[in-house]
Order: structure tokens, then C-alpha cells, then sequence
């Protein structure tokens, strides 16, 4: 992780304010908060959430705050899709004063002690309070893919985000946010999978259901009214010098599946941004499982469907 360089540090080694700003103007560093910078190629070289977690350090350092909402997700490790991380957020143990402030957004909102921890160093909202304020304030994928990473990770349930939303029953953002906490599913492997399930929610699929196959239980993503299995697609499975053989045991494995009488629907990340396209087939799919006559028999096989924890 680079170095932060504080102004007042900077001076006492004999560096002036001038050449501080000769220094940020010509690209060597790069300034996080006023009086505070980094080494420029260092910060460029980290991923976005790793120059986020550091800008917060530097803020924090100068806030009497707690790091909050989708800062605290990438002090957590939760994952964090589609949400900007243009500003490093903070919540200040008080009732009025929000506001925009340089890199901080600054949120004004009673918390308890046992609403914040402490992690790297830094101290921030707990992992439902944290929840509970993403599902507050941004939209409904972007906070079910943050929800569902945190019930994986965490263990978070439904229950300890409404207990957040009860202790404040008129903030802003409540209904919006028990919605989420009801959506969210820690069976959700991946963003890809929080987001297919946001997409399919009108046929309300089910989730990592087996199947015998060729002598062995074959987990599916999703079942859609027992006749469609859905599957989203992510690209690092199949990368790698064992690519080809990924892809030939998918192969099979579908094979399998559709000699169960299952169709077999698959969609990949830059399908998630045309969703009509893959409901389409997807419809398409279940009219050609249909039942054509009374005399129409269900797929064979069986499923095994592994208990909902909470």
C-alpha cells in the first residue's frame, strides 16, 4: 500500500508548500485531501477499491467519523457493483448536517457502538448497518449484489438489517431497504448470479437445485418452474490452459440435463444489459416444455434442493 504524505510531515523535512503543488501539478503525486497526497504512479497502480480504501484512511485521519455505507463495503470486502466510488462516505453520530464536503460525503445519522467495528485500522458501520444504509440509498440491483455478498461472506440475514431499519423506523429509504432485505439469497455465488436472479425475479426461480448425472449430483444455478434450468456464464472458468476441457464437461453436462427433459438456458455478462433478450428465451424455453397433451409426463430425474438457511 503506498505511503501517505501529510503536508505537515512533508514541511518538516524541507519540503515547501510550493513544491508540493509543483509536485501534484507536474503528476508525481497526487493530492487525496487537501494537506494530504500519495506517490501518483503508486495510487494508478492499485484497483479502484484499493485507492477508495485508501482515500479513506487519509479522510478518517482528518474526520471525526465512521466510515459508512459503500466505503465500509470496501473496508469489509463486500462486493461493491456499479456503485461510484467518486466520494469516500462518512456518518457523523448526529441527527442534521449532511453535505458534500471536498472527497467525503458526509451523512448525519445516529448510530450505536454496536453499529460500528473496527477493521485495518479503520473504524466503520458493522456489516447490517452498512447493508441497511446501501439498501437506503442506491438502486435495487446494485444493493441485492452487495446484500447477497455480505449473507455469503458474513452470515447476514434478513433479520439483522431489519433490525437496523427498526431502530429507525421514519428514515429515509426504510421501505426500499426491507425490500432488499427480503431479496437477498446467500446462495448467490457471484454478482453475475445477484444480478440473473434480479432479472428472473418475476419467475421466481430457485436456486443451486442438483440433479443425477451421469452418476453424480449436477448443481444448477437456476430452476425455473421445474422445466428451464438457467445458468449465468462467467469468463474466468473457462480461462486458463484447462479451458477446453471446461467447456467440453459443460457440454456434457448439459447434454445430461436435457435428456432429463430440462431445456437448458444460458446467458453471459454483457447479456445481463439486454434482460428482455434472455427472458425471451428463456419463455421461449418453457412453451417448448410445455404440456402439448394429457398425456404429457414431466422430466424424469429428480432434484435435491439443499435447505435455505437463513
Amino acid at each position: 500500500m503506498p505511503e501517505i504524505i501529510r503536508r505537515a510531515d512533508a514541511i518538516a523535512r524541507g519540503v515547501t508548500d510550493s513544491e508540493l503543488r509543483s509536485y501534484c501539478r507536474t503528476g508525481t503525486y497526487r493530492q487525496l485531501i487537501r494537506g494530504v497526497y500519495v506517490e501518483r504512479a503508486e495510487f494508478d497502480a492499485l484497483t479502484p477499491s484499493a485507492q477508495h480504501r485508501l482515500t479513506a484512511r487519509a479522510v478518517l485521519a482528518s474526520d471525526a467519523a465512521v466510515l459508512s455505507h459503500v466505503t465500509a463495503a470496501v473496508v469489509h470486502g463486500i462486493d461493491v457493483w456499479n456503485i461510484p466510488l467518486d466520494y469516500v462516505h462518512v456518518t457523523r453520530n448526529r441527527s442534521t448536517g449532511g453535505r458534500l464536503e471536498g472527497a467525503r460525503h458526509v451523512h448525519s445519522s445516529p448510530y450505536s457502538d454496536d453499529e460500528t467495528v473496527v477493521k485495518d485500522g479503520l473504524r466503520i458501520t458493522s456489516v447490517a448497518r452498512t447493508i441497511a444504509d446501501i439498501a437506503r440509498t442506491v438502486p435495487f440491483e446494485e444493493a441485492v449484489c452487495a446484500a447477497d455478498c455480505a449473507a455469503r461472506r458474513f452470515g447476514l440475514t434478513r433479520e439483522h438489517i431489519e433490525e437496523c431499519l427498526d431502530r429507525r423506523p421514519t428514515h429515509p429509504g426504510n421501505r426500499r431497504a426491507r425490500r432488499v432485505a427480503a431479496f437477498m439469497d446467500r446462495r448467490s455465488e457471484s454478482v453475475g448470479e445477484s444480478r440473473s436472479r434480479v432479472m428472473l425475479a418475476d419467475f421466481e426461480p430457485s436456486l443451486q437445485d442438483e440433479f443425477p448425472c451421469e452418476g453424480r449430483m449436477v448443481r444448477v444455478d437456476f430452476l425455473i418452474k421445474k422445466r428451464v434450468v438457467g445458468g449465468f456464464d462467467g469468463r474466468m472458468k473457462y480461462q486458463g490452459k484447462d479451458a477446453d476441457d471446461v467447456l467440453w464437461a459443460e457440454k456434457r453436462r448439459e447434454n445430461a440435463l436435457r435428456g432429463l427433459g430440462l431445456e437448458v438456458v444460458r446467458w453471459t455478462w454483457a447479456d445481463l444489459y439486454t434482460p428482455d433478450v434472455v427472458i425471451e428465451r428463456i419463455r421461449r424455453a418453457l412453451a417448448r416444455t410445455t404440456p402439448p397433451t394429457p398425456e404429457y409426463r414431466p422430466p424424469t430425474g429428480s432434484t435435491r434442493r439443499p435447505p435455505r438457511r437463513p
